[in-house]
């Protein structure tokens, strides 16, 4: 228990320190990026217009006030009223969860599906062409950019051949399939590939071979003693394949027209609406650092050398 306890107070600590660094950073980058009046008001607005509007939103203060006040709100949970749809920017950004995390939760299943018996298949086997099959599919499952190969289903399967929707309006089950193979395809073959090399270091043990030695069914040795052990690595990796899928939901809900974060964000930064884009960016960074949390957590139950440490 002192240990869980210690992981997750040094956890509460990086996750306050990486959201004030980040906060810090977005909002120089947006305060760099220009006046969101020009975006948010019309073209035949007055000077006396704009100045009221950039006065009511505050940015005719000081950039370092400006960020004082907005952190004071910050801390309450309070991230401003969205510029674009004259609502909270947080409430814009939570309504916007469900669909990122749906489309996130499938990605992360196909992920499992998918690399892990295709890792325990390679090094179960243990032979030169396999674990090469696996590296070229690594290469060229890293080597393909997202968005080609999500212009290259949409033409396919929704242009073509008309089996999938080509964006997702999130009303059928079907509107999930695309965006969540783009969504997976990166993170696949590394995975996999870092998983496989952990277990046949495993597999190679001597403890391993002293369950062989016992006579020990196959089950037993493989899932018991060498995948349990192989595992640490390959969770530790998983959670940071987060922070790939939440960047890569950027690209991939933009494309589909999936309704989550990732196109909110493209939205609120093209519309330059500072308080839905920090509220965004705080959101992902506090859900990646709980991710990789509950990883954490994770480790003394897999291994427990760690329980015994403490």
């Amino acid at each position: 228990m002192p240990t869980l306890l210690m992981a997750v107070a040094r956890r509460l600590m990086t996750m306050i320190v990486a959201l004030f660094g980040a906060t810090i950073i977005i909002f120089l980058i947006l305060h760099l990026t220009g006046d969101p009046t020009t975006a948010l008001l019309p073209d035949t607005a007055t000077p006396s217009q704009i100045a009221a509007f950039r006065h009511a939103n505050g940015f005719d203060r000081p950039i370092f006030v400006q960020y004082v006040e907005f952190l004071s709100h910050m801390v309450r949970g309070d991230f401003g009223q969205s510029l674009r749809y004259q609502s909270p920017a947080l409430q814009v950004v939570l309504d916007r969860l469900p669909a990122t995390a749906e489309l996130m939760g499938i990605s992360v299943l196909l992920t499992l599906l998918v690399s892990m018996p295709l890792a325990i298949f390679v090094a179960v086997r243990d032979n030169t062409a396999a674990r090469a099959l696996l590296r070229v599919t690594t290469v060229l499952g890293q080597g393909v950019p997202g968005f080609v190969l999500a212009i290259l289903m949409i033409f396919v399967f929704s242009v073509q051949l008309h089996w999938l929707p080509s964006s997702g309006n999130r009303q059928f089950p079907q509107d999930l399939i695309m965006p969540s193979i783009v969504l997976a395809s990166f993170t696949i073959p590394q995975v996999t590939r870092v998983l496989q090399t952990s277990l046949s270091e495993v597999l190679r043990s001597d403890y391993v071979r002293t369950a062989r030695a016992k006579g020990l069914p196959p089950r037993s040795v493989y899932g018991k003693h060498a995948l349990r052990n192989a595992l640490i690595p390959f969770l530790t990796l998983l959670g940071v394949q987060v922070g790939v899928l939440l960047g890569g939901s950027v690209v991939t809900e933009t494309i589909f027209g999936w309704p989550g974060i990732g196109q909110l964000m493209v939205q609120a930064i093209s519309n330059r609406d500072y308080p839905v884009v920090q509220a965004g960016v705080a959101v992902v960074v506090v859900a990646f650092l709980v991710v990789n949390t509950l990883v954490d957590i994770t480790y003394p139950w897999l291994d427990p050398r760690l329980r015994r440490a403490s």
